[in-house]
């Protein structure tokens, strides 16, 4: 979902955007993961809804639900970012979550290991290099 899914709020009336904007977000979402996770389970080759209820399991709500939480913290902090740099400038900022969800997963779970982590923080150092230059270039007029 990244970056695109605040476009929509650049075309709502002035009223609808800022953190307004979030709950009706988050319903379009609620809506959408339906017919999107059946899709998904057609394509997996499990049609009927007895094959998909084997494939659901409730001791994961907990967690998908935190998942859920964390993420609308995240673009409520994103919309606010918005407003107060510019999207171009928000969205470069955003964009260096890559560089703190790789690094957890090296912590935490030893996903890169030797030169693999050494690339990692090299280009994660460029990546940041990158994300100042876009800050400082989006707060100058």
């Amino acid at each position: 979902m990244a970056g695109s899914i605040l476009i929509p709020m650049d075309y709502a009336d002035e009223e609808f955007c800022g953190i307004v904007f979030l709950p009706s977000m988050a319903i379009g979402a609620m809506l959408s993961v339906v017919p999107i996770s059946l899709g998904q389970f057609w394509i997996e080759g499990k049609s009927s809804f007895d094959a998909i209820g084997k494939e659901i399991r409730l001791d994961a709500l907990p967690h998908g639900m935190l998942t859920g939480a964390l993420y609308g913290v995240a673009i409520a902090c994103n919309i606010k970012a918005i407003i107060a740099l510019d999207y171009a400038t928000a969205m470069v900022l955003m964009q260096t979550q890559i560089l703190v969800s790789g690094g957890w997963g090296i912590v935490l779970y030893n996903e890169l290991k030797g030169k693999e982590v050494v690339f990692f923080f090299m280009w994660g150092s460029a990546l940041v290099v990158g994300a100042l230059v876009a800050s400082y270039s989006g707060t100058t007029d």
